[in-house]
């Protein structure tokens, strides 16, 4: 199923396209809706996200994508969400190497990578790390080493601001 919701003028602040079977979105479905706030695309079977799919929606806050097929994110796909403070991306097939990259997110404060293929995490595919207050990767085979060492100071700026909840680690075992 493909999905436009151009020229949508009764769509206020929320859209919700939760359970549609959606496998596909154009990069221009969500132009004339600029004032959106909340946007639920879980539980459908997106696999692949457009570059800039999302830019024009610069007053956007909450996007749900979790329960997808989700294995490709364009780069600059989250590029323009200046607003953006929340962000599901749980239970898909991202992989490292086509993981999301979120620096660009500067108010992203609560990003859910749980249950995908993530075996290393880079600092770029986060926002601001000052503004981070959720980093969940609950179910994602990291491996710990020394290219983590930014997590850990993620982790104290985290202690400054709000509890940081337990973090586990599949590899090295010391660390379970």
């Amino acid at each position: 199923m493909l999905v436009n919701v151009c020229n949508a003028c009764c769509i206020r602040q929320a859209l919700s396209l939760d359970g549609n079977q959606l496998a596909f979105i154009y990069t221009k479905a969500f132009n004339g809706i600029s004032g959106l706030l909340s946007l639920d695309l879980q539980n459908n079977n997106i696999s692949f996200l457009e570059s800039r799919l999302f830019s024009n929606l610069n007053q956007l806050t909450t996007l749900f994508l979790q329960n997808n097929q989700l294995r490709n994110i364009e780069l600059a796909t989250f590029d323009g969400l200046a607003s953006l403070s929340y962000v599901d991306l749980s239970s898909n097939r991202l992989r490292s190497e086509r993981a999301p990259r979120l620096c660009r997110s500067a108010n992203l404060r609560h990003i859910y990578l749980d249950d995908n293929q993530l075996d290393k995490i880079d600092s770029c595919m986060l926002a601001s790390q000052r503004a981070t207050r959720t980093l969940s990767l609950l179910g994602n085979p990291i491996n710990c080493n020394c290219s983590l060492t930014w997590l850990l100071r993620l982790r104290y700026v985290a202690q400054l601001n709000s509890p940081v909840s337990y973090v586990h680690s599949y590899n090295p075992q010391t660390l379970q």
